[in-house]
């Protein structure tokens, strides 16, 4: 009688162990993101967005002493994503991946010296953006400032730029040469790809890539998808930037001689 109830109680412990185990299972590669940043006030909604300037909410939650939690599900997004409250102040940028738990801690008045730690990818993306490729800032400064310009300063600029994009281009051949299994030099290479000389160098460096490289979102997106077919099929290839501006600035001087 005994050995029948221990069958029955075990019976029905095995049971709720294969029930409830894939329930489990599915949250153990989620992103969980924690943050302690003082003078953030409770009920305050903060969210992971795609990008600063644009992108819809991926995750958020509200804040209640100054702490609060975030969990992704990696299916919905891994890569570049932005931390920032509702009214769309960011407090930092992260770059996330599958399992990863970062704690971010500092004061949102100071958002200078806010503490990450935490994240696979998170140094890669550290180094990225020392590149000064995931925002392009210095050259939409140029960009806005070109159209004003008379022929000779237009001319000036225009060979500015062409110095910051070969630079540009260099650092981010090396930082793909340093970690091609990295998908921060996937995120960097489909932001930045036309910064390359001409396409068939674009297809050396994107075949270079692997491993998590070509498991990101960037590899793989819809959006990017098309871009990865444009380089790596025998189709025109004209939006090469450093050419271009090259053609211009013989045109200006063209027009003015």
């Amino acid at each position: 009688m005994r050995n029948n109830e221990e069958r029955k109680i075990m019976k029905n412990i095995i049971l709720k162990i294969l029930i409830f185990t894939p329930i489990l299972l599915l949250g153990q590669n989620n992103i969980v993101i924690k943050g302690k940043i003082k003078g953030l006030k409770d009920s305050t909604y903060v969210g992971i967005a795609e990008s600063i300037y644009a992108g819809a909410v991926i995750a958020e939650t509200t804040v209640k002493n100054e702490e609060f939690v975030i969990e992704i599900q990696p299916e919905r997004w891994q890569g570049q994503t932005v931390l920032g409250t509702k009214d769309y102040r960011p407090i930092c940028q992260l770059f996330l991946w599958e399992n990863d738990t970062i704690t971010i801690t500092g004061d949102i008045n100071d958002l200078k010296n806010i503490v990450i730690i935490g994240g696979k990818y998170m140094n890669d993306f550290r180094e990225g953006s020392k590149l000064d490729m995931f925002d392009n800032e210095d050259v939409r400064i140029l960009s806005n400032s070109l159209n004003k310009a008379q022929p000779d300063n237009q001319i000036k600029i225009l060979e500015q730029m062409i110095k910051i994009f070969e630079n540009k281009r260099k650092n981010l051949i090396k930082f793909i040469n340093n970690r091609p299994s990295s998908p921060v030099s996937t995120c960097l290479f489909f932001k930045s790809f036309f910064y390359f000389n001409n396409k068939n160098e674009a297809k050396v460096y994107l075949n270079k890539l692997y491993g998590d490289a070509r498991k990101s979102i960037y590899y793989n997106s819809n959006e990017y998808y098309s871009l990865h077919n444009q380089i790596s099929e025998n189709t025109d290839f004209n939006i090469i930037i450093i050419s271009n501006i090259k053609k211009l600035i013989t045109e200006i001087k063209r027009k003015n001689n």
